[in-house]
């Protein structure tokens, strides 16, 4: 004996969270929305970001020669000059330590020039340093999304 099949209703399946004209709903456009916030923007940000937020900085002597070559004054590079050891881990301080040490209208006339010429130092392997700060980043979220998950808001 073959037992036949129940065929349903259309008009009894519930429709209470689907949409037949094709539009999304509400509680779709905000999942939506927290899926770009949450997920997407973090890792464009951290992708496109960590890398230079990891490395170190200083000063070269091809830099030098460079801000030479364009006209750069010699009471900018000599101080310059003298700070070619040691390398900042942000470009910042690397700045603020060049702005101690050249006069101040100087500084001002070619800031740009110098924080272009600033040689970043890259950490090897940066890359894969960006995996677990993104698990990291995902795992907070669960842990604060956690409670809201039973009340259907996600």
């Amino acid at each position: 004996m073959k037992e036949e099949n129940p065929q349903t209703d259309l008009n009894e399946i519930n429709t209470e969270f689907r949409t037949i004209d094709g539009w999304p709903t509400w509680l779709e456009i905000r999942r939506g929305v927290l899926v770009l916030l949450l997920v997407l923007a973090p890792a464009v940000i951290l992708s496109t970001n960590l890398p230079s937020w990891i490395q170190s900085y200083h000063i070269t002597g091809e830099a030098l020669w460079g801000l030479k070559r364009k006209g750069m004054p010699d009471e900018v590079i000599q101080p310059m000059l003298k700070m070619r050891g040691p390398t900042y881990f942000f470009k910042s301080s690397l700045l603020e330590e060049v702005e101690k040490n050249i006069p101040p209208e100087f500084f001002k006339k070619y800031h740009k020039n110098i924080k272009h010429s600033l040689t970043a130092i890259p950490v090897e392997n940066s890359r894969y340093f960006f995996l677990p700060v993104l698990i990291l980043f995902y795992g907070v979220v669960w842990w604060f999304i956690r409670p809201y998950e039973s009340r259907g808001w996600f």
